[in-house]
């Protein structure tokens, strides 16, 4: 969890290559120690949506290609 905001808001902040996100993808595709990390990740992420969190996945790829899109949806959680 990179972010709580009380009173049920997690941000998490997800580095696309150690969270393996698609923009990373190898041509050969994921090896089985990949695919075990989104797993994991998959697993921890519906365990906090199973306790009632809402998830905000920000991606390090959007936060850099698209960094007023990012903002713009951090904004939202204001109101």
């Amino acid at each position: 969890m990179d972010v709580f905001i009380e009173p049920s808001t997690i941000i998490e902040v997800l580095g696309c290559y150690w969270h393996k996100h698609g923009c990373q993808e190898p041509k050969s595709g994921w090896s089985d120690e990949d695919l075990a990390v989104q797993e994991k990740d998959a697993a921890r992420l519906a365990f906090l949506r199973g306790r009632g969190y809402t998830v905000i996945e920000i991606w390090e790829c959007e936060i850099n290609e698209h960094p007023d899109r990012v903002q713009a949806r951090l904004r939202k959680l204001r109101t």
